[in-house]
């Protein structure tokens, strides 16, 4: 039995540290001494003290609220700028609903509800989309005749202030020297979850091997698998949570 890959880069770190509490707990649930895991899962528990006052630290930053504001602003954005453009492929004017067509295929090309993406995602997305309109002089012409420069203009100033304030706050939260920042404790406790879940993979294999029970790793890694299935479809299709918690 193998153990799936969960998306952890594509997970907020709340979310990502409420994956890696729960996987603790599922296996502590389970007798961690039985499944012989012990060492490891206890390496990976010490780690939830330096990940949480990394989050603190980041929420206590006097920028997060501006950037929350900015994040709602550009979803928004893009959300409207997306039904605009649909709505515009269905003008009674054959031209002006081409150029529509042309602009709403580029930005779906992007893929479709941007705004559900991760910050980081999301910001190198937006930028992508708006240079490649400011730079392309089809679409510039495109979006003239549709009078929607506006929204491409708008699109661009906050996704850039965004950019802006979020390095700054980078650097903001690393000022306190005494607290890592939430990325790079995030890289650690990383190679201590792959030990745990090599381990756990390991020690079934063993057991399989030995032709001992296996019943216990079995229930541990379907369940495990079962909490990896939700994390990755949280990663794939819902809106992290608030930019207090993202790198």
């Amino acid at each position: 039995m193998d153990i799936k890959k969960v998306k952890t880069q594509q997970l907020s770190n709340v979310e990502y540290f409420e994956f890696l509490k729960q996987l603790v707990a599922l296996i502590q649930k389970n007798n961690a001494d039985k499944l012989k895991v012990t060492a490891s899962v206890t390496n990976l528990f010490n780690s939830f003290t330096r990940l949480q006052a990394a989050l603190d630290k980041e929420k206590s930053s006097t920028i997060t609220k501006q950037l929350n504001t900015l994040d709602r602003e550009r979803d928004t954005l893009i959300s409207n700028f997306v039904k605009f453009l649909d709505s515009m492929s269905f003008y009674p004017d054959a031209a002006v609903a081409n150029h529509a067509q042309d602009l709403l295929r580029y930005v779906n090309s992007f893929g479709k509800n941007i705004n559900t993406q991760s910050h980081l995602a999301e910001t190198t997305i937006l930028t992508q989309i708006v240079t490649g309109i400011a730079d392309n002089n089809d679409r510039k012409v495109a979006l003239a005749a549709l009078n929607g420069t506006l929204w491409i203009t708008q699109l661009g100033t906050v996704n850039a202030e965004f950019a802006s304030l979020y390095s700054k706050r980078i650097v903001d939260t690393s000022a306190d020297k005494s607290i890592e920042s939430f990325s790079l404790i995030r890289k650690k406790t990383d190679a201590l979850y792959q030990n745990l879940i090599k381990l756990l993979e390991s020690r079934y294999q063993t057991a399989v091997y030995d032709k001992t029970p296996t019943a216990d790793y079995e229930t541990t890694i379907n369940e495990v698998n079962e909490l990896i299935a939700k994390a990755n479809l949280l990663a794939g299709g819902i809106k992290p949570a608030p930019i207090t918690a993202n790198t």
